[in-house]
């Protein structure tokens, strides 16, 4: 597809940011880019690199269902009493080994995951990928978003385990009288789930586009989307749950495609080729609203009407 980047020559006066019409506006740029021309191989690729730019997204697993309660805490502590210190520091040294290959290759997939979040989102505006020259030109940016999430994981881990540790005992060891404690303790959580939820949010969809098309570190980008989110302080709050509506809505899609296809659509990166118009669909959204909020030099292969 030719690459169409002009700027309007003239810009009149601009209407309020519209959350569904940035909406409205991904939804079209991407049908032409999926649909109008279908290609085959080009799905292929989006898929491939949506898996990448996504490896440090969880995923479902086993569960862990073990009941936790205080007669099972008692047995576990009997257990761990009967455990001499020889065979304890054998397991401790495998368990400190196993966490440390696990934090290792967390972080290689988390900084891979960077690099690739601006070679996706680049290559749909753009509408072309070249990821030899697309990997080797997104490495500062990679570098320093990667700092910043690792840096806000540490924060969110300092954050989370007291408070986890907190509710689990509560739970635990229940009575009545800890009821006001239990409440508070969960609102607390819920609350630094949600302000995380937000923070990761506007960190992807508006700072990253901020980053890679003002080629500006990731403090700089944000000082850019907070100044926005300061002057459309309700755009983005409907922004938000829009965006997490429309996340879960597309997360059931994926799963009913996959059931569908017998889950084979549930294997990496055929998932995620599969469910490409989801997936191209929830990154334009943003960088179309940004577009309408003033952020008119991103290269759009697809531009919406000019305001």
């Amino acid at each position: 597809m030719n690459e169409i980047c002009q700027q309007p020559a003239g810009e009149a006066a601009r209407q309020p940011p519209s959350v569904f019409t940035a909406f409205g506006d991904a939804f079209r740029q991407m049908s032409d880019l999926l649909f109008r021309a279908f290609n085959f191989t080009q799905w292929l690729v989006l898929g491939l690199v949506c898996f990448l730019a996504e490896l440090d997204t969880a995923s479902p697993g086993a569960s862990f269902n073990y009941r936790l309660d205080r007669a099972s805490m008692r047995d576990l502590t009997a257990r761990i009493t009967a455990i001499r210190w020889e065979t304890a520091a054998v397991l401790i040294i495998i368990a400190a080994v196993i966490i440390a290959i696990v934090i290792a290759v967390v972080i290689v997939l988390a900084y891979v995951s960077c690099r690739f979040r601006f070679i996706y989102l680049e290559g749909i505006l753009r509408a072309r990928f070249d990821l030899g020259a697309q990997w080797r030109a997104h490495g500062a940016r990679a570098l320093s978003l990667f700092l910043f999430r690792l840096v806000a994981g540490f924060i969110e881990l300092v954050l989370f385990v007291p408070l986890g540790l907190l509710v689990l005992l509560a739970i635990v060891f229940y009575s009545s009288a800890y009821l006001p404690y239990l409440v508070v303790l969960a609102a607390a959580a819920l609350l630094v789930v949600l302000f995380a939820s937000v923070i990761r949010t506007l960190l992807m969809d508006a700072v990253v586009p901020v980053m890679l098309f003002r080629d500006i570190p990731v403090l700089a980008a944000w000082r850019v989307v907070l100044s926005l989110v300061a002057t459309y302080p309700l755009t983005f709050l409907g922004y938000v749950c829009v965006r997490w509506i429309l996340g879960l809505a597309g997360g059931i899609l994926v799963v009913a495609a996959g059931c569908c296809t017998c889950c084979i659509g549930f294997l990496p990166v055929i998932a995620q080729t599969i469910s490409a118009p989801v997936h191209v669909t929830l990154r334009l959204f943003p960088v179309n609203l940004l577009w309408q909020m003033g952020e008119r030099h991103l290269p759009l292969a697809h531009q919406p009407p000019a305001a």
